[in-house]
């Protein structure tokens, strides 16, 4: 799947998210930020390192291309580390 990392987030009252005053809460940064966060798991070295890769890419590119483990990875992260405002939204946009 194709995922457009600069898709903006919205707020129940349909308003883009923002991080602090100004920035504009993306899925990219939200599942970036999702992927480096401690989790419940331990990961090992290859699943950290596939992670993080995988984090710099959603942050870098506009557009970044996920196999179905990914997806499934970046929705357990998201899942784990944001409330359902927010994870919900992204398990919408990664299906």
């Amino acid at each position: 799947m194709k995922l457009k990392t600069e898709q903006v987030l919205k707020n129940l009252d349909g308003e883009n998210m923002k991080e602090g005053e100004n920035r504009i809460l993306t899925i990219g940064m939200v599942l970036s930020g999702a992927l480096v966060s401690p989790g419940e798991k331990k990961l090992n070295p290859i699943e950290a390192m596939d992670r993080y890769g995988l984090a710099m890419d959603l942050r870098a590119k506009k557009e970044v291309e996920l196999s179905s483990e990914q997806i499934v990875m970046c929705k357990e992260a998201v899942c784990q580390t944001f409330s359902p405002l927010i994870s919900g939204q992204v398990c919408i946009m990664l299906k």
